[in-house]
């Protein structure tokens, strides 16, 4: 009898809300790009009633994270959703800026910024001849390709682009941001600047995507992140993190170009 009240204890504390988090394996990067992804996955697994530990690794270079989480390196990470990825992990299907990563701004040359000041379309752009940098197999590739933009595909560390967007003879004229990711990225690489006129708009998101070994957590993750979407703990973490960054790049009064998605 003893033995089975114990075991109905150890099974209480196991289900409880306040059972010892587990620890997950997450990037993080040096200009902390990380941190909305880092905080939004914590307090949604709290509310899923799964609290964690996020243990980082540095800096892991583009290429490779998607093959740490295939091989238990990673536990999690946010990827732009994708049919591939859909396939090779287990992703959870709520999008995690609101659209904000679909919404480009780019780094360029200080010099350059004349290139586009008469820019106020699609067609107006491709006439530029303008090429865009991207690391090698982003989803962005994909959708200046279909609107018939020129494209650099870079193979290996997609960061050499902001060296050789700057080097200004390296065929690649602008690299292509999301709004929640350019004003650190710019702060960090000061030879480049923010283009100050045009935001181009493709509807794609953020999603978590989960390690296969890792899919007991897509329940509560998914209920997680709902639950913050619902009480406006979402808001207010996307405040924190880019209400200052949408207000610097002044969204709202940018000449909106919307690309096709394939």
């Amino acid at each position: 009898m003893k033995f089975l009240k114990s075991l109905v204890l150890l099974t209480a504390l196991a289900a409880s809300p306040f059972a010892s988090a587990q620890t997950l394996k997450l990037v993080s990067f040096s200009d902390n790009t990380h941190a909305f992804y880092h905080a939004l996955l914590s307090e949604a697994l709290a509310a899923g009633n799964k609290p964690v530990e996020i243990e980082k690794r540095a800096d892991v270079p583009q290429p490779r994270i998607g093959s740490m989480l295939e091989d238990g390196g990673l536990d999690v990470h946010w990827f732009v959703q994708s049919t591939e990825r859909d396939q090779k992990y287990v992703g959870i299907d709520v999008p995690l800026t609101n659209g904000l990563i679909g919404q480009r701004v780019f780094l360029i040359r200080a010099a350059d910024q004349a290139k586009y000041a008469a820019v106020t379309s699609l067609a107006d752009l491709k006439a530029t001849n303008l090429v865009a940098g991207f690391g090698q197999g982003w989803f962005d590739v994909a959708v200046w390709k279909a609107n018939g933009l020129p494209v650099h595909e870079q193979a290996g560390e997609w960061r050499a682009l902001y060296k050789m967007v700057a080097a200004g003879d390296r065929k690649v004229d602008y690299f292509s941001r999301g709004v929640t990711e350019i004003v650190p990225e710019a702060a960090a690489n000061p030879e480049l600047v923010i283009e100050k006129n045009l935001l181009l708009v493709y509807e794609r998101d953020f999603r978590f995507y989960l390690a296969p070994k890792n899919k007991d957590y897509a329940k509560p993750l998914d209920s997680g992140l709902k639950l913050l979407l619902q009480n406006g703990r979402h808001a207010a973490l996307m405040k924190a993190h880019f209400g200052e960054t949408l207000q610097t790049l002044g969204v709202e009064g940018r000449r909106k170009i919307t690309l096709t998605t394939p």
